[in-house]
Order: structure tokens, then sequence, then C-alpha cells
């Protein structure tokens, strides 16, 4: 189906079957994130093309007053609007095939609470294409491939996190959504990002044309 080959599908699929109802997400099109970003507790940009001056300043501010932003790219983004954002966690220099043999490697120990058996399903993820990312000097690599190439980086930005995945979050350049080991690394990614937050509220902005709201 349509839906089923959206930037939201995936995603929406993966915090209904961990978080239930305890996780809130509201689901709009990129160009209608709020103007009020501090009303939810992460916000997702997947694969949103544009980011010009004004999104970029409102969601600086959200992030500034402790907002966790999550990134995930894909083939519509705007690279040069993406490497002038203030907060970005690495510079994206381009699309890139990944090798044949391309797999994850645990860099960082945000996603320790993995069990062995879904570590090891990390490796068996292929990735087609990826973005390659130039680690910046005040941020960390939480995930890498095993040619040494980033694919999560986090950067603390004032009170606030960003992360930035360098693949698409749906089947585009990976077949990550359809793995074993998608659940938990979703699900331990979003409950490290809600740590320290009580009403759990999530705003999921993405280039789809239809909208859902809630889960």
């Amino acid at each position: 189906s349509e839906e089923s080959k959206s930037e939201i599908f995936y995603l929406r699929n993966a915090i209904k079957s961990y978080f239930g109802d305890a996780l809130k997400v509201y689901s709009v099109l990129e160009d209608m994130i709020p103007e009020t970003p501090e009303l939810y507790d992460i916000i997702v940009l997947s694969n949103v093309s544009r980011l010009d001056e004004t999104r970029s300043t409102l969601l600086s501010r959200y992030i500034s007053g402790g907002g966790r932003l999550l990134i995930t790219l894909g083939s519509r983004i705007i690279i040069n609007d993406y490497n002038r954002l203030p907060f970005i966690p690495s510079l994206i220099e381009g699309i890139v095939d990944a090798d044949k043999d391309e797999s994850l490697t645990l860099v960082d120990n945000l996603f320790f609470e993995l069990i062995p058996e879904q570590a090891q399903g990390l490796k068996r993820v292929k990735f087609m294409k990826l973005f390659d990312l130039k680690e910046l000097p005040d941020s960390k690599i939480i995930i890498s491939t095993n040619k040494k190439r980033p694919l999560l980086v986090q950067r603390d930005y004032e009170k606030g996190q960003v992360l930035l995945y360098g693949s698409s979050i749906d089947m585009d350049m990976n077949d990550f959504p359809i793995r074993k080991s998608y659940l938990p690394f979703i699900s331990i990614l979003l409950s490290r990002m809600l740590q320290r937050s009580s009403d759990k509220r999530v705003i999921y902005a993405h280039p789809e044309e239809e909208i859902y709201i809630g889960l």
C-alpha cells in the first residue's frame, strides 16, 4: 500500500509496538512544524526537504531551551540547508553507495541495553545508500559502519540535544525497518531522548501528502 511506503509507516508502528498509548505522536506535513515546538518532548524531521532561516531559528530556540531533535535523512533533503543549521551534529557531504559488506557497529554505550542477539542483528542490516557525514568537534558518534563511516551522531546544544541519522528511516536506503533489531533500536533511542520528560509527546514532520494524527 501507499501507507507502507511512507516515511512514517515503520517508525510509527515501532513506536506503537513498544510504547503503546504512553507516547503520543502527532504527525504533520513538513511545512506545518508548529510555532510552539516547546509543547513537544521530541521533534522528528524525516526527509524534510528545506530548512529555511525561519525554521532554523524556531528549531534552534526549541533545542536551546532543552528540546530534543531527531533528524533522519532521505533523497529530498537540500544539503546546504542542513549544513547551515547552527545545531547540526555533523556536516552532510552527499549520498554514497554503501559497500556490499558494510554493516553497523556500536561505538557509544547508548545502546548497551541491547542483548547480544539484538546487537548482532544490527550487523545484518543491509544498506544500499548512506550519507557521508563529517563529524564536528563538539559531537560524538553513537553508531558507525564497519567502514568507519558515521551513521548516528549526537550533539548537545545548549540545554538540548540533536541526533542525526545518516540514512532514511524507511526502506528507501536500507532494510533496517524489517529487521528484528529495528524495534529495540527505536525503543532505546527514543527512551533515552525522553528520559527526563514527563508528558511523552512527539511531533513527527514528514513529506507525505497524508497526515496521521496520533497512533
